[in-house]
């Protein structure tokens, strides 16, 4: 098995859209066939569609029959009101937008997730504090993997 990164990225993303647009859990599901049916109905079922195609994956006949036909996608801005407008700037609906990408290729990596715009001012607050060293690898795309072994015993 190997381990990609952008998955990290695809749960920081619907974390920050939760935080940002206050609604905790962003996709609130009771099983997989429902969590599937809520992502489809945010980010389109055409998006699904490609993505299970792309990667020949196989659903459960209950999480196919699950997924809604024709869900449009929803734009990030669609789910701001007077409860989270203070926070849903556009520099943070930009970032969301980037991260909760269904494909894991087309997603924003962890590196350029970091240089954002959204995150400027606190670069700019403390330069020093909010510089980011540089990992022994650099996994600035979302293709590189780590290859996950289990432990020794």
């Amino acid at each position: 098995r190997v381990y990609d990164y952008a998955l990290d990225v695809w749960s920081a993303g619907v974390m920050l859209a939760a935080l940002v647009l206050k609604r905790e859990p962003f996709f609130k599901g009771h099983d997989n066939a429902d969590m599937i049916r809520k992502i489809a109905e945010t980010l389109g079922s055409d998006a699904i569609s490609r993505y299970i195609d792309k990667h020949d994956l196989h659903l459960k006949d209950e999480e196919r029959d699950a997924l809604p036909l024709n869900a449009p996608k929803k734009e990030w801005h669609s789910f701001v009101n007077a409860n989270n407008r203070e926070f849903a700037s556009p520099e943070a609906l930009d970032l969301i937008s980037k991260m909760v990408v269904v494909d894991h290729q087309e997603r924003i990596s962890a590196r350029a997730a970091l240089d954002h715009p959204f995150f400027a001012s606190l670069r700019a607050a403390d330069p020093d504090a909010a510089a980011i060293p540089s990992p022994k690898r650099d996994f600035a795309s979302t293709t590189d993997v780590l290859e996950v072994r289990p432990p020794q015993l």
